[in-house]
């Protein structure tokens, strides 16, 4: 089987990603994160009850993931 590659043309940038570290003292980053819980239908009581003291503790490593 033949392989093949793909490559990016000169003219397209390649996408790019920030990482932004999720702060669990920031009132915003917390709430948004359980929004997005509670969109996708599980773990919304992590945020609270788990994930904070975890991130805070540097057991987790959250981050918002965002594509340029």
């Amino acid at each position: 089987m033949p392989s093949t590659t793909i490559a990016t043309p000169p003219h397209k940038k390649k996408p790019e990603v920030i990482l932004i570290p999720w702060d669990p003292e920031s009132l915003e980053h917390v709430e948004r994160l359980y929004q997005q819980r509670v969109a996708c239908g599980w773990h919304q009581s992590d945020v609270e009850e788990i994930w904070r003291d975890a991130q805070r503790r540097g057991k987790k490593a959250i981050q918002w993931i965002v594509c340029i």
